[in-house]
């Protein structure tokens, strides 16, 4: 029986890359890309990264931090950019925005959650900050992980970058 455990801990930790959180998350990204700006190490940290393909909690086979599709094959700073690049498209003040909102806005769009006919980003880009805030979290997946009561960090993040954008000054 014992040898049974051991067997599937060994598969286990062979199919399943290391993955880091938080410094540790960032120390590991900057051993391979160099140094990173606050919003970037902002990113790492709600992402994490894991050395190696895998699947995210919705299936979709994902690598590094959080880096899935187009993203797949570039480095996190290619993806960053080329995501903050239609975050600005997206958001055109995003440049004269404070920093913290900067990086509720990057995190949302590096999660895939800014397009311009979102009722949230209409809402942020004519300066109704509190209106934006709440349309965030008129979010399917939000409120579904809300219902279900458990911890989430998709839940927190969401949270965070209404937060965050709630407290931008005009």
């Amino acid at each position: 029986m014992s040898e049974l455990l051991v067997d599937t801990k060994a598969y286990l930790e062979s199919h399943h890359p290391p993955t880091y959180y938080g410094e540790a998350a960032i120390r590991k990204v900057e051993e391979v890309e160099g140094s990173m700006d606050p919003i970037q190490k902002y990113i790492i940290t709600e992402e994490g990264f894991v050395e190696g393909d895998y699947d995210d909690t919705k299936g979709i086979k994902t690598r590094g931090v959080g880096q899935t599709g187009e993203y797949m094959n570039m480095t996190f700073k290619e993806s960053y950019n080329s995501i903050k690049e239609r975050t600005v498209s997206t958001i055109p003040s995003f440049n004269k925005q404070p920093e913290d909102t900067q990086k509720a806005l990057m995190s949302l769009s590096y999660r895939g959650d800014m397009k311009k006919g979102f009722k949230w980003v209409k809402h942020f880009n004519n300066g109704e900050y509190d209106k934006a805030a709440t349309e965030v979290l008129n979010h399917k997946e939000y409120k579904e992980l809300k219902k279900k009561g458990k911890p989430s960090g998709i839940v927190k993040r969401l949270e965070e970058a209404a937060r965050l954008i709630r407290n931008t000054k005009p």
